[in-house]
């Protein structure tokens, strides 16, 4: 079974976070923007813990 690469792409996770976030933004509903940005939160996270993952597999990698 093969890892979705939505959940190995730290850029991919981050450009949902934004998306989120944006979408959020739109909405009327106070329940369903802090549910958006709750969504994007993790999104966020999630990417953070992947670039740690990937960093310390390549350490000597610059960015």
């Amino acid at each position: 079974m093969h890892a979705d690469s939505t959940q190995t792409d730290p850029t991919r996770l981050r450009e949902l976070d934004s998306w989120y976030r944006n979408f959020a933004e739109r909405t009327g509903s106070p329940a369903i923007w802090e549910a958006r940005l709750r969504t994007a939160k993790g999104l966020e996270a999630e990417a953070d813990l992947v670039e740690r993952a990937l960093k310390s597999r390549n350490p000597g990698e610059v960015g």
